[in-house]
């Protein structure tokens, strides 16, 4: 029978399945088999990554998982702060508390992967694309200003989008859901003072060539664990 989630395919190819349905909170997946995501529970806590994380394993990534649940417990988010901190990669990771049934949703410094959230009153709406939001919500609303925006700059500013009741997830922000509603809350913030200046122009260079050599491994090293293949794309269009 037809799937009345089918509209979210991007492409024939692409597989619906649910891979958390409780009383008050549901999550789907539409995505095809080599998109980079992970699930998986452990104990009273349900995790589920998408996108890749280049400076950890599977082992060191779960660990991590179980470390800042039991400090979300006692209200305290530091663990998400260093994680997002250190985790180098583009994520957005959940976290579904069944004790507490509390939501936790946060992604990594640069945002690139896409996220969307809207209060509907009754519900709250969670999606990777915008058309899920205006399927499941009941009304919405243009945005005159996010329009323009869009057709000055080719992109909305801050956390707008064309629509004034869906918000995007910016970078290092972390959403918590949870029986007194929904907070959205910086993990870290994106600073450029300098605690410890270099002596010299070259002890600078040296360290970023260092740094930008030690990411391009991790990146090789975790795409061929993973099975992915490596390409390389010169362009000098638009983007």
């Amino acid at each position: 029978s037809k799937n009345r989630f089918d509209y979210l395919k991007a492409e024939e190819y692409f597989d619906i399945h649910q891979i958390l349905d409780t009383a008050t909170f549901a999550t789907l997946a539409s995505t095809h088999s080599s998109y980079p995501k992970m699930h998986w529970e452990d104990g009273s806590l349900h995790v589920v990554l998408i996108g890749l994380i280049y400076n950890m394993n599977d082992s060191n990534l779960k660990e991590e998982m179980r470390n800042i649940t039991l400090k979300l417990k006692e209200k305290d988010k530091s663990g998400i702060v260093s994680f997002v901190d250190k985790a180098d990669g583009d994520y957005i990771i959940q976290l579904y508390d069944y004790d507490s049934k509390r939501v936790t949703i946060f992604n990594d410094y640069s945002g690139r992967l896409p996220f969307y959230y809207s209060d509907d009153g009754d519900k709250i709406i969670l999606s990777s694309e915008v058309k899920f939001c205006l399927r499941e919500r009941r009304k919405t609303t243009i945005d005159k200003l996010s329009v323009a925006e869009r057709l000055l700059y080719d992109f909305q500013l801050g956390n707008r989008t064309l629509f004034k009741e869906i918000i995007r997830l910016q970078s290092a922000e972390m959403l918590t859901i949870d029986k007194f509603g929904l907070k959205m809350e910086k993990t870290v913030d994106l600073h450029y003072n300098l605690s410890d200046a270099y002596r010299s122009k070259k002890a600078s260079i040296d360290n970023l060539v260092d740094i930008y050599k030690e990411s391009v491994q991790n990146r090789v090293s975790t795409l061929k664990e993973k099975g992915f293949h490596i390409i390389s794309d010169l362009s000098g269009g638009y983007d």
